[in-house]
């Protein structure tokens, strides 16, 4: 899942660019060693976030929160792909779908709760595909259950804060991602529940009606996020919250 509230290095000072640098080249270490590539995108995902949060969280060894991080990035790729191959059939997609596969396998039987989150969560969605849901609230709703099942680290006393931030950090995400899509999706004649909002509300830009949507679930976010005693990487995790992230994503669409 692509992280539309990621913070832009150019942004950082340049010590906070070290410390960026120093856990993201963690991270993507761990992808590169579960996926065996001799290179790995560093496309910024939820996943990344998630590793410099529980990392600010937890008094454990950076390796273990970066790597369950790493874990659930693979997972969830994984069968985004398995999904996406069934669609499109591209032989790219079943290259990948085997190279993981036994990765995978060990993966799902160490995160049994994960793995079924994120299982259920395909399934859901492939429903509300195929029915043309349009209540953009449930849609939204089903990204959120997954990620805050992969948000809940340990199931300890940090559960719920957990949990609330990455529902709300998926639905956002979820909403950002349709709504970048529109254009392409209207004219391929690919289901996008934005484009029948469009239509219901007489060609009206969503705009402003998502982009409303998606601060106020920052909010809630960043509310669950204040309960937390976090203790490192604070700069660049409150950074996320301050709106300025939201408005740089409405801002390039605009301009784009």
């Amino acid at each position: 899942m692509v992280d539309y509230i990621s913070v832009k290095e150019k942004d950082l000072s340049e010590e906070l660019k070290k410390e960026y640098e120093t856990l993201s080249c963690g991270f993507y270490e761990e992808l590169k060693q579960l996926t065996g590539s001799k290179g790995c995108s560093r496309k910024k995902s939820a996943m990344l976030f998630l590793a410099f949060l529980l990392d600010g969280l937890y008094d454990t060894q950076r390796e273990v929160t970066t790597r369950y991080a790493a874990d659930m990035e693979v997972l969830v790729s994984y069968w985004n792909t398995r999904q996406d191959w069934h669609q499109k059939r591209a032989l790219t997609q079943k290259t990948k779908i085997r190279k993981l596969e036994k990765t995978v396998q060990q993966l799902e039987a160490h995160y049994e709760r994960q793995a079924k989150a994120i299982q259920t969560y395909l399934t859901k969605r492939s429903v509300a595909e195929a029915g043309k849901e349009t209540n953009l609230d449930a849609i939204s709703g089903l990204a959120g259950e997954m990620l805050a099942e992969i948000f809940d680290f340990q199931e300890d006393e940090h559960s719920e804060e957990l949990r609330c931030i990455g529902y709300y950090i998926g639905k956002s995400a979820y909403l950002m991602e349709v709504y970048k899509n529109m254009e392409r999706d209207a004219k391929h004649g690919v289901y996008n529940p934005l484009l029948q909002w469009k239509k219901d509300h007489k060609d009206e830009d969503p705009t402003p009606f998502v982009r409303l949507r998606v601060e106020s679930m920052i909010d809630e976010s960043r509310k669950a996020y204040e309960r937390l005693t976090i203790t490192r990487h604070r700069e660049i995790l409150e950074r996320v919250f301050s709106g300025k992230v939201i408005a740089g994503f409405f801002s390039e669409r605009k301009n784009g």
